[in-house]
């Protein structure tokens, strides 16, 4: 087999343009998905936006939560971090609470299910 068509040797795109790629996406979608009550945008506007969320996200939000995380001495970004960095937007603040209590709920439902389980395993034993 030629080296040139085996894909274990293709060049791989770096993370961010993977990144860059899935947020593009994501944003279009979002777009063609959301209500038709507003104006609709171009493909050009939508790349536009893309850019532009692309460069809010790694120039100023990116930067604040790694800040935030090693200020609090973790390795790892949380929850709180993104709390903390909406702050000073009302409205995002209340999108990321709502998800907030939307993921909280959905973890307390598996567990709740795991545990009936694994009760009912130990019934059935």
């Amino acid at each position: 087999m030629d080296a040139s068509q085996d894909d274990d040797f293709q060049a791989q795109p770096a993370r961010s343009t993977l990144a860059k790629q899935q947020l593009a996406a994501a944003v279009i979608a979002a777009l063609e998905d959301g209500p038709a009550t507003g104006p609709a945008l171009s493909k050009d506007a939508a790349h536009a936006v893309v850019d532009l969320v692309w460069d809010w996200t790694t120039t100023a939000l990116a930067p604040d939560l790694e800040a935030f995380m090693r200020h609090s001495k973790r390795n790892t970004i949380g929850v709180e971090d993104v709390q903390l960095a909406a702050r000073k937007n009302p409205r995002t603040k209340a999108i990321i609470a709502e998800e907030v209590q939307r993921l909280k709920v959905l973890k307390e439902e598996t567990r709740a299910v795991k545990a009936r389980k694994a009760a009912d395993a130990e019934t059935n034993e």
